[in-house]
Parts: structure tokens; C-alpha cells; sequence
């Protein structure tokens, strides 16, 4: 990487239950030493990155989302349709993402790979929701999706405010396991129509989510498609054998999982059903939601 390039920092301060604390500072002092352009700006609220990273976007040459899934997912937000770069220093409970692009856990290591790694160009998504409890939304995504038990984890998570990383998701499941009920839907992939009642179903542009767990093992952001996995209707003790196979992205030999590839995703119900974008609750009380790649669309810093 060309490195007279300008850098711009985008600090969420809750992000990891408080692991950004004192990132600035240590920033300060990395990209000093470096002698590197750069700015920070930290977040005062929900979406303030979206805003931050646009601003940004038009005058300097990668900007870093610091912080977990959630940021990386408004500063993606923010730079998608600019020239800017996106670069992830992973500071989150989960960093799934950071993951799929190779960055490194440590603070330093990962300002070492935004400053010399290479860039790519990498898919995004847009997801559609109508939800009855939100009026609905729409917003541009670079993980993956998630519909009904995988959403319903993600929700809990959020809840729990003392755990991070995997004891974070594995409570979060245990809770979301009582709430263990297929939904019936219409569904579209690719245009192929099918009825199905489904226990999740989740569309990957990376292949893990969820602090760690491989729902779908084959994505890759830059093949310009979406890896998706369905699970159908599966009973308490059958879904607690296949959920210890997904940490390693292996559940692929049970007859209710389901892998393909597609473009477009979409779902209805008459049942209410959750569901969670890059991690971030969209709609609780959602009917339906409409899933779109982007190929090439964003580019990024990777290790």
C-alpha cells in the first residue's frame, strides 16, 4: 500500500463492551512513530459513523471502522459508491468480519497491516426489510444476513452486557435455543420459488459470523455471490448435535442443512421472524426481507 496514503479513524467508544477504551491514545502514538497522515473521530451515537465515514470518504484515502461488526458495518455503509478504501481495526465482541479479511486481533499488528497490506475489491449486499414494529429498512451489508434462529442469537447478544467473544454468543444461544421454532416461508432464491419451513437461513457475502462460527463455510466476498444455508424444520436434540459442528463449519452432513449459491434472496412469512444484518438487529416483527448482491462494489484493506 502507497504509504503517503491519508487515514482516517472512526472510533466507536461502546464497541466491545468498552474494549476501544484508550485505543486513541495508543493510535496517537503507532501512527506517529509511523509517520502516517492520519485523523480520529469517535462516534456519540448510533449511525454517527455512517455520517463520519461519508464526510470522510471524499478526502481521505481509506477509512477505519474501530470497533466490532456493528461499526464495520456503518463505516461500509458510509464509503460504498466513494473512491475511499475500507480499512477494520477489530475492536468488537465479535469482529467476524475483520476476520474474513485477515486482520490481526492486536492493535499493532492490525496498523501494521492497514499501513502495508494490500487492497482489494470485495461484494457487498443490500438488504430490504418490512417490519412491523420498525416501518421497515434498508441498508447496504458486508458479512451476511441472518433469519430466524442466527438473528434471534444476535438479538440476545445484545442483551447480555457482561460477555464478549464466544462465552457472549454461547449464552446468547443457549437462551435462543428455548426460543427454538421454525417459521413457515415463501421463498425465492435466484427466482427458484420454494415453501419451506425454516429454522434459519443465512446469506453469506464472509463465511463466519457470530464470533466464530462458520454458518457458511464457503463464502467468499469476491466470487459475486452469496453462499446461503438453510436449515429446516429440526427438533431441540437434533439441533444441539449440529450446533457444536458449525464452529468449524461442518454441519454440512446433516439432511436438514442445506448449502447454494445465489444472487437474490428473498422471504415472506405470515409469522413474524427476526432479523440481523452484519450483527445488527433490523426487524424483530419483520414479514418480509429481500437480500441483493453487489458485485465489486467496495474496496478494501485485507491481511
Amino acid at each position: 500500500m502507497d504509504k503517503n496514503r491519508r487515514f482516517k479513524f472512526v472510533i466507536n467508544p461502546v464497541a466491545g463492551r468498552g474494549k476501544t477504551r484508550g485505543v486513541d491514545s495508543l493510535l496517537d502514538r503507532l501512527l506517529r512513530e509511523k509517520n502516517i497522515s492520519y485523523h480520529i473521530e469517535i462516534t456519540s451515537k448510533a449511525f454517527d459513523a455512517v455520517r463520519i465515514a461519508h464526510e470522510a470518504a471524499k478526502t481521505f484515502d481509506v477509512v477505519v471502522s474501530v470497533g466490532g461488526d456493528g461499526t464495520a458495518n456503518e463505516v461500509a455503509n458510509g464509503v460504498i459508491g466513494t473512491k475511499a478504501t475500507l480499512g477494520v481495526l477489530p475492536a468488537g465482541s465479535g469482529n467476524d468480519f475483520a476476520k474474513v479479511l485477515g486482520m490481526k486481533d492486536s492493535v499493532e499488528d492490525s496498523v501494521h497491516q492497514l499501513i502495508n497490506g494490500p487492497t482489494k475489491r470485495i461484494d457487498s449486499g443490500t438488504v430490504k426489510v418490512e417490519d412491523q414494529a420498525s416501518n421497515g429498512s434498508s441498508r447496504r451489508f458486508v458479512n451476511s444476513v441472518g433469519i430466524g434462529f442466527d438473528a434471534i442469537v444476535a438479538y440476545e447478544a445484545q442483551r447480555i452486557k457482561h460477555l464478549k467473544g464466544i462465552p457472549l454468543y454461547l449464552l446468547s444461544i443457549v437462551r435462543s435455543l428455548q426460543k427454538l421454532k421454525p417459521h413457515p416461508f415463501q421463498a425465492s432464491f435466484d427466482g427458484k420459488q420454494e415453501i419451506e419451513d425454516y429454522t434459519l437461513v443465512c446469506v453469506g457475502n464472509g463465511n463466519r459470523e457470530g464470533g466464530g462460527f462458520f454458518v457458511t463455510p464457503g463464502a467468499d466476498p469476491s466470487d459475486g455471490v452469496f453462499q446461503v444455508c438453510t436449515v429446516k424444520r429440526v427438533a431441540l436434540l437434533r439441533a444441539l448435535r449440529i450446533l457444536p459442528t458449525i464452529l468449524k463449519g461442518e454441519h454440512r452432513r446433516f439432511a436438514e442443512v442445506k448449502f447454494f449459491d445465489s444472487k437474490s434472496v428473498k422471504l415472506e412469512s405470515t409469522k413474524p421472524f427476526v432479523v440481523h444484518c452484519d450483527g445488527e438487529i433490523l426487524g424483530v416483527e419483520s414479514s418480509r426481507v429481500e437480500v441483493e448482491i453487489d458485485p465489486d462494489s467496495l474496496s478494501v484493506v485485507h491481511g
